[in-house]
């Protein structure tokens, strides 16, 4: 069965614009005469179960708490990083530079102020470095807020060079995961998945070689479900 764009993204339980991105980046889909992208079901099922999503069935499925998709309480950090995607291109010369860039790149709801969301990073960084150590930092604003995102979303960035984000451990980073959540428990769940993840050496390794996202996804999406 044939999907368009925003059928296959409901589907997969993602933006339109994440599932736009994967296509251009060549990992599934075909790009039609007319300019648009058309999916195979068949396919999309076969390239999600392959990289560890769960799927939302049902057009009209609801989610198991506010503002996830089906099936995302299991799986609440693998949808939001699918949601969220990569910085592409330049990552900045800074700290304040990379943040700038991912706040304007970052899939957020289409009325949300980045200028407001960018000062709430830069005074959370302000206070307390969110730099946790080993090369990894986790910005987020002081206040989740469904303004920003509906949904949960985690955008990973890989600076090269590694920034200085003035980490207690004195490391530059390189791997940026900037969270955005739309209510303190969501952003408390994610958070949590997240910090679980970071113990695998694996991922950690991952990370260090600035591996693809698509690998980063899937050992996301393999680890989760232990946690």
């Amino acid at each position: 069965m044939a999907l368009n764009l925003d059928a296959a993204a409901r589907l997969l339980g993602v933006s339109p614009a994440t599932l736009r991105r994967w296509a251009r980046e060549g990992q599934l889909g075909v790009r039609r005469p007319s300019g648009d992208y058309g999916f195979d079901e068949a396919e999309l099922r076969s390239w999600a179960r392959s990289h560890g999503l769960r799927l939302r069935e049902a057009a009209g499925a609801k989610a198991s708490w506010p503002g996830t998709a089906a099936g995302s309480e299991e799986q609440p950090l693998t949808l939001a990083l699918s949601r969220g995607g990569a910085l592409e291109g330049d990552t900045g010369a800074s700290r304040d530079e990379l943040l700038e860039r991912m706040v304007d790149q970052a899939p957020l709801e289409r009325a949300a102020d980045r200028p407001a969301l960018l000062l709430q990073l830069l005074e959370r960084e302000g206070l307390t470095s969110t730099g946790l150590g080993d090369g990894i930092a986790m910005p987020h604003p002081r206040t989740p807020s469904a303004s920003f995102s509906a949904e949960p979303l985690v955008m990973l960035a890989q600076p090269e060079p590694a920034l200085d984000w003035g980490a207690l451990d004195g490391q530059a980073v390189h791997a940026v995961f900037l969270l955005v959540n739309p209510a303190p428990p969501v952003h408390l769940k994610v958070l949590s998945r997240l910090a679980f993840v970071l113990r695998d050496a694996g991922f950690q390794a991952l990370l260090r070689e600035r591996a693809s996202f698509e690998e980063i996804l899937t050992r996301v999406a393999q680890l989760e479900p232990k946690a």
